[in-house]
């Protein structure tokens, strides 16, 4: 009988896992407030096997996850593979959004290193959480401790995100079955409607006051005629969530190789500059890089356009900040900064970002 205990946690946290079949791992809870119930793993277990997958053989967590609880797995007839429970916002359809991107991409650019969605599931009815599986990619995150940054394939990356924006998507926004409208919405409309989204959304959260969302707004009002430069051409796939942790890479010939890149949650139809401010530091200023990106014909947007989309990306994120964080989080506090940066800047005036 399985017996996982609930536990707190900072960082990773591991107590034994007794399962006939499986092998003894270790369990991952994200923190306090989310405790486990004893039965999550034999669910899964059960969910598997009536997809068709087979029963599991082997279940490790794996750490890092900020929202979504991973694990590796075996399976009886799926071989090895990954599965996500999302802890924290079961109500944010964005399974189906990653399983409508993956399909696209092994539809029109099958040669992307990405994996396959074999299972999502968003009833609620086995797990009381959606989950995915899709194949696992044999790799290490470009992240993890023993890389050496100075090891990276950065020129690598910057080629795979051309490659990327080069998958054809029929309009801005979101994965989701074509309107009648896509075709007249422009970029800046897109980034309009995505504003007042992400403004709504601050709102609710109650971690802005109702002055620094005032000055937010007017601060992007001031810059919504700059976007028209990165509108001009079709939209692109951009992944929106580019840091080297969703890089998996794998020793080739003595050097570091890009074998993967996962979590397409946050892939959205947007002008390629849109993935240079969603991109992190490490990735967005290497030169590296950006030179390999420009070489095969992208280009990087201005700091004045880029400051617009981080914002929109701090917008975004603080709406779903009191899910995805404690308060006092890092992620969560940097969001917060830099809005209430850019709201006292316009407020008095200054140029605020």
């Amino acid at each position: 009988m399985c017996r996982i205990r609930a536990v707190r946690v900072g960082t990773v946290s591991c107590v034994p896992v007794d399962l006939p079949g499986l092998p003894c791992e270790p369990r991952l809870v994200m923190d306090d407030r989310q405790a486990l119930p004893d039965d999550l793993i034999p669910l899964l277990d059960r969910l598997c096997r009536r997809s068709g997958l087979g029963a599991l053989r082997g279940c490790l967590p794996l750490p890092g996850a900020a929202v979504n609880l991973a694990f590796r797995a075996e399976t009886a007839h799926g071989g090895r593979v990954a599965i996500r429970v999302n802890l924290r916002d079961p109500d944010d359809p964005k399974w189906e959004r990653e399983a409508a991107v993956y399909d696209l991409l092994h539809r029109v650019a099958p040669d992307l290193p990405v994996p396959a969605v074999l299972l999502t599931d968003a009833s609620l009815r086995w797990v009381p959480w959606p989950v995915q599986v899709t194949t696992w990619i044999e790799g290490m995150p470009g992240d993890a401790a023993m890389v050496d940054r100075y090891l990276l394939p950065d020129a690598e990356l910057g080629r795979l995100i051309w490659r990327l924006h080069a998958v054809p998507v029929p309009y801005f926004g979101w994965p989701r079955p074509p309107r009648g409208d896509d075709a007249d919405r422009s970029w800046p409309a897109y980034v309009r409607a995505l504003a007042q989204e992400g403004m709504a959304a601050a709102e609710r959260s109650g971690l802005l006051t109702p002055w620094e969302l005032a000055g937010i707004q007017r601060w992007l009002e001031g810059r919504e005629a700059a976007l028209a430069a990165d509108g001009g051409g079709r939209p692109a796939l951009v992944h929106s969530d580019l840091h080297w942790g969703n890089v998996l890479l794998a020793a080739r010939g003595g050097a570091l190789s890009i074998v993967g890149l996962v979590d397409f949650e946050w892939a959205v139809g947007a002008a390629p500059a849109f993935e240079w401010a969603w991109a992190t530091r490490p990735v967005r200023h290497s030169p590296a890089v950006r030179s390999a990106y420009r070489a095969c014909g992208g280009q990087a947007p201005d700091a004045r356009r880029q400051s617009v989309y981080r914002v929109l990306q701090s917008l975004t994120m603080i709406g779903a900040a009191s899910r995805r964080w404690p308060p006092g989080h890092p992620a969560r506090e940097g969001h917060l900064r830099i809005l209430r940066t850019v709201a006292m800047g316009a407020r008095c005036g200054s140029d605020g970002g």
